[in-house]
């Protein structure tokens, strides 16, 4: 799956991962951003480690941008789905976020 539409600072840290096993990713506003991988639960973070100092916090601009460039920049044709909060992207391939 191509995963353009992340920003780099999600991107680069996914890259480490085998991307096929990558079935979620979890995105919640100011807080630290959620991968479902070989049906593990883990937090990303720029190294791998487990460290909960090195996961990374989704912010604002990144849900911006993966809106946008999920939705080809037309947010209103994709509204319903949005109001549901989560774009199915491919067959097994989610992305969620939460705006509080």
């Amino acid at each position: 799956m191509n995963f353009d539409f992340l920003p780099n600072d999600i991107l680069f840290p996914l890259l480490k991962y085998n991307m096929d096993k990558i079935t979620e990713i979890r995105l919640r506003l100011d807080f630290p951003i959620l991968i479902t991988y070989d049906n593990n639960r883990t937090y990303l973070s720029s190294d791998l480690s487990k460290d909960k100092g090195n996961t990374l916090i989704c912010k604002k601009e990144y849900i911006d941008y993966i809106i946008n460039n999920v939705c080809e920049y037309s947010v209103y044709a994709y509204n319903d789905k949005i109001q549901n909060g989560f774009i199915k992207l491919m067959i097994k391939k989610w992305i969620l976020w939460e705006m509080t």
